[in-house]
């Protein structure tokens, strides 16, 4: 950072740090979410108010001085585009905990064809939506005769003795088929009800670095 302040120092960082981990220890033993969307409920009103104290503080750091006939002003080199694209990912953020809040119920299969597919459609990515269609009658399709739970891949064997074949590609299946990778996706079957649930482990190994960079190979 170019600059040091309360805001920006080791100490601050660390607890940072340390809410996050507490955030998705809570998040992971509360929930099971089928789609892939990682939220820290934070408030995003008092993230708005402390970015607005730093810059208040650098402002008030400016140094003028008069030199003859000469007015000096000195302060700190900000970049611009970054802090409005700060404020515009704290208003983005602020709305998908929105949506979060009011639309993520139990993760059951209509209800996340239903939830998302209105999502996908407001952002205008209609095709997005036929392909959450798709991999949700499908695995409608082949949970039909599952009692208690399973991993999704395992309802794709054939026989007693073949074993399901794993994916060649997990990162560019994970992205085809609409985040619910048959490695990491269980199938639990509750009445006529099928719920999905990620294995966190593996999709904290992998899914995470995926949604952080998609076009790394």
């Amino acid at each position: 950072m170019p600059y040091q302040t309360r805001f920006t120092s080791e100490k601050y960082a660390k607890k940072l740090l340390a809410k996050h981990n507490y955030a998705w220890k809570k998040a992971t033993e509360k929930y099971d979410v089928a789609v892939f969307v990682t939220i820290t409920l934070i408030d995003t009103k008092s993230k708005e108010d402390t970015l607005l104290d730093i810059l208040e503080e650098l402002e008030e750091s400016r140094e003028i001085i008069v030199e003859g006939d000469r007015l000096i002003v000195r302060r700190t080199v900000l970049d611009g585009t970054n802090i409005v694209n700060t404020f515009f990912a704290l208003a983005l953020l602020s709305s998908i905990i929105e949506f979060w809040m009011e639309n993520i119920g139990e993760p059951e299969l209509n209800s996340i064809l239903e939830t998302f597919g209105k999502l996908y459609e407001n952002l205008g990515l209609e095709v997005n939506s036929k392909f959450l269609e798709r991999d949700i009658r499908e695995i409608e399709e082949r949970s039909k005769d599952l009692v208690g739970e399973s991993l999704l891949l395992d309802l794709y064997a054939f026989g007693d003795d073949q074993k399901p074949k794993k994916s060649s590609d997990p990162k560019r299946n994970f992205f085809a088929h609409s985040g619910l990778l048959r490695e990491i996706t269980w199938v639990r079957k509750v009445g006529d009800k099928v719920l999905l649930r990620y294995d966190l482990k593996l999709a904290r190994k992998n899914v995470l670095s995926w949604l952080r960079d998609p076009g790394k190979s």
